[in-house]
């Protein structure tokens, strides 16, 4: 999902970090990830697409937890990238 790669490489640029904060339920906890917003400044040089999913992400405050469908993605994206 281009999202989940955007997200990524926004944090691996500085403008955000990803938390993963357990969330418990009747069966147990999962994963819940949390965005937090940094306060660097847009470089010129960052993509359009970037920019646009940075502003976006901004208009729902400094930190918020991601929708089920990206948390599924960056899951699963993380287990591929510990083997």
């Amino acid at each position: 999902d281009s999202t989940i790669a955007s997200t990524l490489e926004l944090a691996i640029k500085g403008y955000l970090k990803i938390k993963e904060e357990a969330k418990k339920g009747l069966f147990g906890s999962s994963p819940e990830y949390k965005i937090v917003l940094t306060d660097k400044e847009v470089d010129e040089s960052l993509s359009e697409d970037l920019k646009a999913l940075l502003f976006e992400y901004k208009s729902y405050g400094d930190e918020f937890y991601l929708s089920y469908r990206i948390k599924r993605n960056l899951a699963s994206l993380k287990k591929s990238l510990k083997k």
